[in-house]
């Protein structure tokens, strides 16, 4: 919840200091950010290795929000509370967010419109819970990102649940598919579905990158490879299976957190 201040955030530091501060650039995805935020990891390793469990956020007008840093092994994110904070600003698609660290987990937090680059005049004014927020036309945009099921699917997609109806995906639903494991199919590698990596991760032929599974509060590294236009895990996910204690007939959901870094969060179904 926001928090009335007396006086604007950046009065609380000498001008020449705060020009020095350490800061970091995001831009806003209502597919990926509406319930968490990574914070760069280079940032965090220059600059926020003593970050505090509970940050705060606060705007140019003054108010503060409060969420929760959680740390994973490939980097840290806001999470708890990040919602209240997109939707008590009505933080939209594509715009940008510059986050000035101040010292003790405070951030100065600065929006820029994702049409013309300006910061919102409405930033600056005080903040009244009971706005309906400012008239904007979201971009219209394809935000299909679910799958049908294997049973009826007769390509070699591993078991990924796919529905393609982009009108039944609502805002703010992060990419994700599910796989029904079956032996031996899953033993030794897992095979993404063609249509998720088409419109979520940008892979060139041959090409292999790093990732990371995410369970619960443990993060696995794995390595994926393109090859012939299917992606699939190359190393890794023997490990990640022997440390879940994953097995045949369970089902796996992927949710795609971070497609910069190419995370994702994983949960089992038996």
């Amino acid at each position: 919840m926001a928090t009335s201040s007396t006086s604007a955030l950046a009065n609380s530091v000498r001008c020449a200091d705060y020009y020095r501060l350490p800061s970091f650039l995001k831009r806003f995805s209502r597919f990926r950010n509406c319930e968490s935020i990574r914070i760069p990891a280079q940032w965090v390793r220059e600059y926020g290795t003593e970050l505090p469990l509970h940050c705060t956020l606060s705007m140019a007008n003054g108010n503060r929000w409060v969420v929760t840093m959680i740390k994973f092994a490939n980097g840290c994110y806001f999470m708890s509370g990040w919602e209240i904070f997109v939707k008590d600003n009505y933080i939209s698609h594509g715009d940008g967010l510059t986050f000035t660290h101040i010292g003790a987990g405070e951030f100065h937090v600065m929006r820029y419109d994702a049409k013309n680059g300006c910061p919102h005049r409405d930033d600056y004014d005080v903040w009244d819970p009971s706005w309906e927020g400012p008239a904007k036309v979201e971009p219209d945009l394809d935000t299909s990102d679910d799958y049908e099921s294997f049973e009826n699917d007769s390509s070699d997609d591993s078991g990924a649940e796919d529905n393609p109806a982009p009108e039944d995906l609502e805002v703010g639903v992060i990419p994700q598919f599910s796989v029904m494991l079956k032996k031996p199919k899953h033993e030794l590698s897992l095979s993404f579905p063609s249509g998720f990596c088409k419109k979520h991760l940008c892979m060139i032929s041959s090409e292999c990158v790093g990732a990371y599974f995410t369970v619960e509060d443990r993060t696995w590294q794995m390595v994926l490879r393109n090859k012939h236009g299917k992606i699939r895990t190359k190393r890794g996910w023997k490990r990640f299976m022997i440390g879940n204690r994953v097995r045949a007939g369970m089902r796996c959901t992927f949710q795609l957190i971070d497609v910069d870094e190419v995370q994702f969060y994983v949960t089992f179904q038996v």
